[in-house]
């Protein structure tokens, strides 16, 4: 059996592909397994796959029809093997040391290893992040989110996993979600451990497209509000079973909520199947309160928006969004 399997979810990724699994071939840790999985793609993906299958056994390939990069996952995780397991997307690279400095960590006896990628922009732009490394358990692990910033690194890559607490806690990546997805993985993993590592590596090498980035995107207002509720959701068990008391540290998490208000209100007036009442009877459901305690809102236009959620006026928001909807509507025509 193999230490450490390594899944990788696959769409249309023919032109990043190769780059990925060369990356991985030229680990200096070797005891791994390599789990492809095909979502269903439409390109040559599945004829790269097999060229590294027919050269590796170490390369395993499975196919799924296109349902998604979660679903894509989950069926890595039905066939991982190591005692370990790490993520890495196909449009990414990981550097010589990935998994050397990742199991190297595990002698400190914790149940999940988290670093930090270098980010590769468009323009060849790179910005490697810094901070401390350490382990983490109940006494300070309010410290992850306040010199840690791990509110704004929630993604399954650039970290190991316990394969024996993801199957005894029969966790998975959900599939309804189409954004989020990633946090609740992490965090729903976090509330079965005791310990946690930061390593200061940067090996995972992300390579940012920020035009086509999933967090850019609206879904429907159904996806977001069900999005919403389970990040809700499990920040408030993590704050519970990690007995977070710190201000600093809830201050970062109500971050995160406040983001996924923000998500909701968006979807909600890019909808066009909802009405008034519908509209403010499902905004008076939300907890709109981190979303302007917290966010950062440097547009006026926003800030006032925002000031009308907190004074409750509800009736006065929901016009002033639907007649900005119309006038940009109206301005499109017009061009």
């Amino acid at each position: 059996m193999p230490i450490i399997s390594i899944i990788v979810p696959i769409y249309n990724a023919e032109n990043t592909l190769r780059k990925c699994l060369d990356s991985i071939l030229r680990q200096s840790f070797s005891d791994y397994e390599v789990l492809l999985v095909n979502d269903g793609s439409k390109d040559r993906s599945a004829e790269i796959c097999q060229e590294y299958v027919s050269s590796d056994a170490r390369f395993k390939y499975f196919h799924q029809e296109n349902s998604g990069v979660s679903a894509a996952r989950n069926l890595g995780i039905d066939y991982m093997h190591g005692e370990w397991v790490t993520f890495v997307d196909s449009d990414d690279m990981v550097g010589e040391l990935y998994l050397h400095q990742l199991y190297t960590q595990t002698r400190s006896g914790a149940d999940l290893i988290i670093a930090y990628p270098q980010l590769i922009f468009a323009d060849q732009h790179k910005e490697v992040p810094s901070y401390p490394s350490g382990l983490f358990f109940k006494d300070n692990f309010h410290e992850l989110f306040i010199k840690n910033d791990l509110h704004k690194f929630t993604s399954p890559w650039a970290k190991l996993y316990k394969t024996s607490i993801i199957r005894e806690g029969k966790l998975n990546f959900c599939k309804g979600m189409n954004i989020g997805e990633d946090l609740l993985f992490l965090f729903s993993y976090m509330n079965k451990v005791c310990k946690i590592y930061v390593s200061s590596s940067t090996e995972y090498i992300y390579l940012f497209e920020g035009v086509n980035s999933l967090t850019k995107k609206i879904n429907t207002w159904e996806s977001e509000y069900d999005g919403y509720q389970n990040v809700i959701n499990v920040i408030d068990s993590l704050i519970k079973h990690w007995q977070i008391k710190s201000q600093a540290a809830l201050d970062c998490l109500g971050w995160i909520k406040g983001y996924y208000v923000r998500r909701v209100l968006n979807a909600v007036y890019h909808s066009s199947n909802m009405n008034a009442g519908q509209r403010i009877a499902l905004i008076r459901q939300l907890d709109v309160c981190p979303y302007y305690k917290y966010l950062h809102i440097p547009a006026k236009r926003e800030y006032m928006l925002a000031w009308l959620l907190k004074s409750r006026m509800y009736v006065i928001y929901d016009m002033v969004r639907m007649l900005a909807k119309e006038l940009k509507l109206l301005t499109s025509v017009i061009k």
